[in-house]
């Protein structure tokens, strides 16, 4: 966005009404006091554990409980802390935006305006991708959450090539490049609360038992199913790594309990859950 340029005129103007005396001094309504600004508006009262936005992949092809254990792609909260999807085994990395970067994020959702959206947008013309994921975009100004989802948004089916409103494509490709950008360089984050998600698997070879020691067991976890999975939430930055470390890299694991066979996955939870 070209926002500078406009900046720097009301600037010098500014400037030059001040020098020459007298006269009443001239506001730029993009500085962070102006009191009619609605990117200070937006971030006003609101800190570490409030979303600015959320951009996550929902559906498609994918292995059973992947959904248990899923992350959004990149989560930026009110006081410019950063979460993305981490690179290998890494579940989650962060990094924090300098102010500028944060004012300059929020007011590019302001002008994607996802609210005036409906809840999903279809495409104009065919995909042809099958089995990808929906993609799903949150924005939250201050005003509550406004979100939007759409097929396969961000996979572009030819160069050059979408299917949906433009200004839905680059948002989303914001945030994409931001994702990736952190991912490159933040550092792992380390959660404070994370929670285990068990039901039956009926196709795996049976595994090793439970180890209750390190893994909390959910109420009901022997009779759960995929469509009724049993969770139980961790607490403590200890006990959570010391869950990843029962689990491994992937996450998952095939576990027996009381003679039933259970797929068991883990995921941390982010500030605002």
């Amino acid at each position: 966005m070209t926002r500078v340029p406009v900046r720097a005129s009301m600037a010098l103007v500014a400037g030059l009404l001040a020098a020459c005396g007298g006269g009443t001094p001239v506001v730029d309504p993009s500085a962070s006091d102006a009191p009619d600004d609605p990117v200070s508006a937006a971030l006003a009262g609101r800190g570490a554990d409030d979303v600015v936005v959320l951009h996550e992949y929902t559906g498609g092809f994918m292995m059973a409980g992947f959904q248990f254990m899923a992350l959004p792609t990149l989560a930026v909260y009110a006081d410019g802390t950063v979460l993305a999807a981490g690179p290998g085994p890494e579940p989650l990395v962060f990094d924090q935006l300098e102010d500028a970067d944060l004012r300059e994020l929020v007011a590019d959702l302001i002008e994607a305006d996802i609210e005036a959206y409906p809840d999903r947008v279809e495409p104009t013309g065919m995909i042809g991708i099958a089995d990808a994921p929906d993609t799903t975009i949150t924005v939250d100004l201050g005003d509550g959450a406004h979100s939007v989802t759409a097929y396969a948004l961000g996979f572009e089916t030819a160069p050059g090539q979408h299917p949906y409103p433009m200004g839905l494509v680059n948002i989303d490709r914001r945030l994409q490049e931001l994702a990736t950008e952190v991912a490159s360089v933040g550092d792992a984050y380390a959660a404070e609360r994370a929670r285990v998600t068990a039901f039956a698997d009926e196709f795996s070879e049976p595994g090793p038992a439970w180890p209750q020691d390190v893994v909390p067991v959910p109420d009901g976890a022997a009779a759960a199913t995929p469509q009724s999975p049993a969770t139980v939430d961790v607490e403590g930055a200890d006990e959570v790594a010391a869950l990843g470390g029962a689990f491994g890299e992937f996450r998952q694991a095939t576990w027996t309990l009381d003679g039933a066979n259970l797929t068991v996955v883990w995921r941390p939870l982010l500030p605002h859950e």
